[in-house]
């Protein structure tokens, strides 16, 4: 198994290699955004093993967004989340990725999320916590025209304010369709985003930005994979290709956490992973959720 950048002595606690011939439904679940749900212009893929959109060949996973149908507005993004199979804090995220960054309407990303599907955030004074690790947007419609590459911070506010967001220091982005390795290296005060081993954007969590401090992103995170299509008369399909995704942690560092449902994920079954991971129910009840989590009271 290729190591990748990950720091000597950090363990290997979650990985996806795709070596089958289909998308694993027990490491990954399709994500919609509720927001969307019910648009006529977003019509979401909640079939991972529909091959317009998820397809699993020479242990590669692409991800393919559609074209909008002639004479249709409605877009298919393809999207697929670990939000009912693993959860995550700090530590060494990786992924082997190609963004296609010279194809007009491509809007791909690799990030995470701590919303919990099973936390009723209504007046807690909790914001959900969104990193883009990586995002790649290139279209032009009719607001805009952008070319960007980039990683940044969102709140999501529950209590009605708008939501902010901070873009990662020092950022930088290739224009490109090679492989490139991603690694987030999570910390109590820091994300960084490293490509090919070189850091590429700097997130400074002990500072901070906007309202409510930054306890939001101390919080377990999923992990997300997706690609939407994008602009005014897009004709192409746009896609995303990922060889392996990994998440490695420092035993010796009792903050860095993983929860995992080991009987969905045959991924974690079969490999020969170190002891430390939580199972994902015990995480959905209240009582068992980490005590210095945000909403855990």
């Amino acid at each position: 198994m290729t190591r990748g950048w990950a720091p000597m002595g950090y363990e290997l606690v979650w990985a996806d290699d795709f070596d089958g011939d289909r998308l694993d439904t027990g490491i990954w679940g399709p994500w919609t955004n509720d927001a969307f749900i019910g648009r006529d212009w977003c019509e979401p893929v909640e079939d991972l093993h529909d091959e317009r959109c998820f397809r699993v060949a020479d242990s590669i996973l692409t991800i393919e967004a559609p074209a909008p149908a002639q004479g249709s507005r409605a877009l298919v993004p393809a999207a697929i989340c670990t939000r009912e199979s693993m959860w995550f804090r700090r530590g060494w995220a990786e992924i082997r990725a190609r963004f296609d960054a010279t194809r007009d309407g491509a809007w791909g990303a690799w990030w995470t999320n701590t919303r919990h599907p099973d936390v009723n955030y209504a007046n807690s004074g909790y914001y959900t916590a969104e990193n883009d690790v990586y995002e790649s947007n290139i279209w032009q419609d009719n607001w805009q025209a952008l070319n960007n590459q980039q990683s940044t911070l969102h709140k999501w506010h529950n209590d009605g304010g708008p939501a902010e967001a901070a873009g990662y220091r020092a950022s930088s982005r290739f224009e490109d369709a090679a492989w490139h390795v991603l690694s987030l290296d999570w910390t109590a005060d820091r994300m960084q985003v490293l490509r090919d081993g070189v850091r590429c954007g700097y997130a400074d969590l002990a500072t901070g930005f906007g309202r409510r401090g930054m306890r939001g992103f101390q919080d377990p995170a999923y992990m997300l994979l997706d690609m939407w299509p994008r602009g005014q008369g897009l004709t192409n399909a746009v896609r995303l290709d990922i060889d392996w995704i990994r998440v490695w942690q420092d035993p010796a560092d009792d903050t860095q956490q993983h929860w995992i449902d080991t009987e969905r994920s045959r991924n974690m079954n079969t490999q020969s992973i170190g002891g430390g991971g939580h199972s994902l129910p015990a995480l959905k009840t209240a009582a068992n959720r980490p005590t210095d989590w945000t909403v855990a009271a």
